[in-house]
């Protein structure tokens, strides 16, 4: 009798077990977005470039500025600024107690490295991450992290700066590193000097050189100038026929090198007349359908699928940058020889056929009919597809 109900306790404690697993997770099956993190096996990394690379604890500038690159299919400009948090080594959800938050002001979307890849631009204060640091000094692993909505999907990224404290080994009356000697060293004895030896000759000293006065601003009108991907401060003041310490003086800047993509510099002089920008090509006069562009997707890959080029899916849609598509947008296609004469259809995804399934199964599914599927994706005979083939659903 005991053995009978021992095995019905062990039964019973399979049959829960697995209502328990369930338990822990979501009953619709779906469980929180993993974050955007740099380094992940998926590739979908998120980059963070931290800049001064060089951090000096004992400067006294306002900020520190973080460039976030999302992967492709996420817009930069959709990133919640409220959200975006700087803390100490590499996590995947800075906390809320432990990290500087960004400010709300001033932040641009820009591409302050060239890649074509839009960037957003964030600051940080940088007492506040100085007194995170507590001391600390040498190369150290920071993380951004924040959230971006839509689609409500969280991300995070690292970089390595150093971090230095300029008192240590620097000059006499700054305090010693921790560890130092400050003991005096010990005196070397004098060399008697012979009867024989001549005085050495008097060395000068050579004067100090006097630093140049600062060039003088011109008086008159200024205008406003946004700074652009891969503009220098020096690139603007050839430009409009000025001096690099002009500029600098009259935006109050603390170096000449510290400028970014989207601020606003005033300028001496005249804005000079807007260059019309030349009218956009006529799209191509072909036959299309329309296509939803799914996450992870690119403009190249799009064309690559549909047997066209990235310049003529642009000029159908009037795309001003091919690399700013987001997952739901709808593109215009050239539509594939079969379809061309037919009503144009949405296609709304991507189908890779199972082990078993034929044209009728797929329809059935998807609540088409084998001609549509096999109009779509022009098939001559519609028994003859292949386990792992991908089908366009209309």
């Amino acid at each position: 009798m005991l053995k009978v109900a021992g095995w019905l306790g062990l039964a019973l404690a399979g049959m829960l077990f697995p209502l328990a697993v369930l338990a822990a997770y979501d009953v619709t099956g779906s469980s929180p977005p993993a974050p955007f993190h740099t380094g992940s096996s998926e590739g979908t990394a998120t980059t963070v470039d931290i800049r001064p690379d060089t951090l000096n604890l004992r400067s006294n500038d306002r900020w520190v500025t973080a460039y976030i690159e999302l992967p492709q299919g996420y817009d930069a400009g959709n990133i919640d600024v409220l959200t975006v948090r700087l803390c100490l080594g590499q996590v995947t959800v800075c906390p809320n107690d432990a990290s500087v938050p960004a400010a709300e002001h001033p932040t641009a979307v820009g591409d302050h490295d060239g890649d074509t890849v839009p960037d957003r631009m964030m600051k940080f204060d940088r007492q506040a991450l100085a007194d995170l640091l507590a001391g600390q000094t040498g190369d150290v692993t920071m993380t951004v992290s924040g959230m971006v909505t839509p689609p409500g999907q969280p991300f995070a990224g690292s970089d390595t700066i150093r971090v230095i404290d300029h008192g240590c080994g620097g000059r006499a009356d700054e305090a010693p590193c921790e560890g130092e000697d400050t003991r005096e060293a010990t005196p070397s004895p004098e060399p008697t000097p012979t009867p024989e030896a001549a005085p050495l000759p008097e060395v000068t000293a050579p004067p100090e050189a006097t630093a140049p006065p600062p060039e003088p601003i011109p008086a008159g009108p200024t205008f406003e100038y946004v700074v652009q991907p891969g503009d220098t401060l020096f690139d603007i003041a050839l430009r409009f026929g000025t001096g690099t310490q002009v500029l600098t003086q009259l935006n109050g800047l603390s170096s000449a090198q510290v400028v970014w993509v989207g601020q606003v510099l005033s300028v001496p002089g005249t804005a000079p007349p807007p260059v019309a920008a030349p009218p956009p090509p006529p799209p191509p006069d072909i036959p299309t359908v329309e296509y939803i562009v799914r996450p992870g997707e690119r403009v190249a890959d799009v064309a690559a699928f549909f047997g066209t080029t990235v310049d003529v899916v642009v000029a159908l849609n009037g795309l001003t940058n091919p690399n700013l598509v987001v997952p739901g947008q709808r593109l215009l296609v050239p539509a594939p020889p079969a379809a061309a004469s037919a009503a144009a259809p949405v296609f709304t995804s991507e189908y890779v056929v199972q082990p078993g399934e034929n044209l009728t199964d797929i329809a059935a599914r998807f609540g088409t009919t084998v001609e549509a599927l096999a109009a779509a994706n022009s098939l001559a005979n519609p028994s003859a597809i292949r386990i792992g083939d991908r089908l366009l659903v209309p």
